[in-house]
């Protein structure tokens, strides 16, 4: 932007803290063309730099400004070219949330800019700059009211907006000449229409009524500013003007009011617009009767910055308390805890008496059938040596020999009527048995529905960038993607978001054609977005339209993930934040002559642990997508239909190593899967899976193939690493 026109949509409030300038940002921000927002203070260290008086920082803000100094005498244009770049970067910052809000005007209040005035003016020539102004005495009793509390020591923290501030706002009004406009506190609360009119005549905008009812607008408080009576009121309250007059009752506060008074003397005051005798006329009519000077501080000692390691030393002794309170709960939770332990650690005792007496019991018993067996032994011994016994043996021969058929027969009866057993079962059931005699691990449905109605939503403070689940479904699955939405919601580390995808295609009547048990979940946390059916692309590609800043971690809908799966990838982005993080990869397997070998041979559920782009994630396992991964195709849905219409996890592979990512297979990786419906995925019913078109059926050869001629750069890349 031409410099001459620097600065024509800014609008500087310039003030003492504590001057009213909440309100008056509050006021002004209710105008349909000011956009306004907290206290940015983003220009101040940058204006600041070059000032001689630049104050001391851990880096040493004197040697910063010297050697800024000569790095800015090297630019061709020198100290202006710096200025113009500066800027022209700053503004922008402003000119980007201006386009957001669709307003003409910013509007800039961030009290300490009396510090950087003439470089407001020079940096930005043509904004427009409001002096707003308040009685000395009442900014003074304000700081005391609201910031210090009467702890007058406390009073150091603010010396530079006490004794410097005045002095800069009228060195600075003479800066900006006749271009500034100059409004009273008072006269505000006095008369806010007329007030406020000329406010919007000096910054060439109509007048709107709703500006003064402020509280009418929006009612985000914000972290800068006044954090009370601004809040609590709607609109300008002249009930504030005169309030400090009624606090000079107390005599540490009319001596430093009066110190202060006379050290900014007549012409400050005058320039501020206040008269000195005035002033010093209504302290005297409020003067407490007492010997001021023997039983105060002056204000000059308690600014004087000696005091600073006195407040030091109070701020150490509050965090001291503060840890003790909190080692004290500590001990207490560890005091708890040990009685627990104590009780429990009672009850095994109790329940190990228990045991060892039915131990005993049964030992008893076992004796007594021991000495039972003796007897019916020698029972049957007296009895078999008997001549009664041998002669009916010899009798009885031949039926014996009828019986002992009869049950070889019988025996083997019940062996065939075994091995056919399982075929009278329901199909469903022998198939679960199959797969258990596989090792595939089933969940146990019912527990899960029941856990479901105790699930808490959790409520954790985003992260920066945020950290979303994205995932996906369709019609045959969607009564029990819940199970799914379950484990997702109960990982040890909670997702900022959870987003499941619906084609609106695939559910003509919307949430009405939507499961109860999944709709339920969005009490607990989970969120359902629409949009258009672009297959299983849906659980990435729509996240990152919406969310292109933020990092997007994949699932499937027929998974059940371990609670430490979210963990364990989180964990992996934050040690390498540039390459993709995955559960389970593939690694690509190349022939002698050069050229990649079919998808089956390839080696699977790889244990390659650096990062590398021979590595091809699978969705299945969880993928973690860093912010801006992507090559710039992306999004062009005419060409993943085209090319991979249904291989979602080549197209996102081939998009991220052309961007230059590699792909990180995490450590202690959950390569285990754990399905929902195990049947489904082992073609034990005709359930839909991709895999089994995609990778049996030789499909993701042919998108494979399909990738690597639109993009042959891919095998360059690839051959890079060829020896991995």
């Amino acid at each position: 932007m031409n410099r001459q026109k620097r600065g024509q949509n800014l609008i500087f409030l310039l003030s003492q803290p504590r001057s009213g300038s909440t309100m008056t940002q509050k006021i002004l921000g209710s105008h349909p063309q000011i956009h306004t927002q907290s206290e940015p203070w983003i220009l101040l260290h940058h204006l600041h730099a070059l000032k001689p008086e630049n104050y001391m920082s851990a880096y040493n803000s004197d040697l910063y400004a010297k050697n800024l100094k000569e790095f800015i005498s090297t630019l061709d244009g020198g100290e202006e070219e710096y200025k113009e770049k500066i800027a022209g970067v700053l503004e922008g910052f402003y000119l980007s949330l201006l386009n957001k809000s669709g307003k003409r005007f910013f509007l800039d209040k961030t009290p300490r800019y009396y510090l950087i005035i003439r470089e407001l003016f020079e940096y930005f020539p043509e904004a427009k700059c409001i002096f707003l102004w308040r009685n000395p005495a009442a900014v003074l009793a304000s700081i005391v009211h609201t910031w210090i509390k009467r702890d007058w020591y406390r009073l150091a923290f603010y010396k530079s907006p006490l004794l410097d501030g005045p002095r800069l706002l009228v060195d600075g009004k003479k800066i900006f000449s006749e271009r500034y406009l100059n409004i009273k506190y008072e006269d505000l609360l006095a008369n806010p229409e007329g007030n406020v009119k000329n406010i919007c005549e000096y910054l060439g905008l109509p007048f709107n009524e709703e500006m003064l009812i402020y509280g009418n607008g929006d009612s985000l408080k914000w972290k800068g500013g006044d954090q009370g009576t601004v809040y609590e009121k709607d609109r300008p309250d002249s009930f504030h003007a005169e309030q400090w007059m009624q606090e000079l009752g107390n005599p540490q506060l009319w001596r430093v009011v009066r110190d202060y008074v006379q050290y900014l003397g007549t012409g400050i005051l005058s320039e501020m617009g206040y008269s000195y005798n005035e002033i010093m006329e209504i302290l005297e009519n409020n003067r407490p009767d007492i010997d001021i000077e023997r039983h105060t501080v002056s204000l000059m000692q308690l600014l004087d910055d000696a005091r600073d390691v006195i407040i030091a030393n109070r701020m150490m002794v509050k965090q001291l308390e503060s840890t003790k309170k909190e080692k004290d709960e500590l001990l207490k939770e560890k005091d708890e805890l040990l009685k627990e332990k104590g009780e429990l650690l009672k009850e095994k005792d109790e329940l190990l008496k228990e045991k060892d007496e039915l131990l005993k019991k049964k030992d008893e018993l076992l004796k007594k059938k021991d000495e039972e067996l003796k007897n019916n032994v020698n029972e049957i011994k007296s009895i078999k040596s008997s001549y009664a016994y041998k002669i009916g043996k010899s009798a009885t021969w031949l039926p014996r020999k009828s019986i002992i058929l009869f049950k070889w027969s019988l025996e083997n009866l019940i062996k065939i009527i075994n091995r056919n057993a399982l075929l009278i079962l329901p199909k469903s059931y022998r198939d679960k048995l199959s797969l258990k005699s596989r090792g595939v691990v089933f969940i146990n449905k019912s527990t899960i529905n029941k856990k479901i109605k105790h699930l808490q939503k959790y409520n954790n403070k985003p992260r920066q960038p945020r950290l979303i689940v994205s995932l996906t479904s369709f019609p045959q699955r969607i009564k029990e993607v819940h199970y799914t939405i379950y484990s997702l919601l109960s990982q040890k580390i909670k997702p900022d978001m959870l987003i499941l995808w619906l084609g609106e295609e695939q559910f003509s009547g919307k949430y009405k054609s939507l499961p109860k048990n999944l709709l339920r979940l969005q009490e607990k946390g989970l969120i359902i977005k629409w949009f258009r059916d672009i297959k299983s692309f849906k659980k990435l590609l729509p996240a990152i339209i919406e969310y292109p800043d933020d990092i997007i971690v994949t699932a499937d809908d027929d998974i059940y993930y371990p609670e430490n799966w979210l963990q364990l990838l989180y964990d992996s982005y934050l040690k390498n934040q540039d390459s993709i993080h995955c559960h389970r990869a593939h690694k690509i397997i190349f022939n002698d002559n050069g050229s990649i070998k079919p998808y089956l041979e390839w080696e699977h559920r790889s244990s390659i642990v650096v990062p590398s782009a021979r590595l091809v994630f699978t969705g299945c396992g969880g993928v973690l997508y860093p912010p801006r991964f992507y090559y710039k195709d992306l999004l062009n849905e005419e060409l993943y239909l085209d090319l991979t219409p249904t291989a979602d996890d080549i197209w996102f592979w081939a998009m991220a190593i052309l961007n230059g990512r590699k792909i990180q297979v995490v450590d202690n990786n959950i390569s285990q899967l754990v399905y929902i419906n195990p049947a489904r995925e082992y073609g034990l019913d005709q359930g839909l899976t991709l895999f089994r078109g995609n990778g049996y059926g030789g499909q993701n050869d042919i998108q494979i193939q399909k990738i690597l001629s639109y993009y042959p750069d891919i095998i360059n890349i690839l051959q890079d690493e060829k020896e991995l």
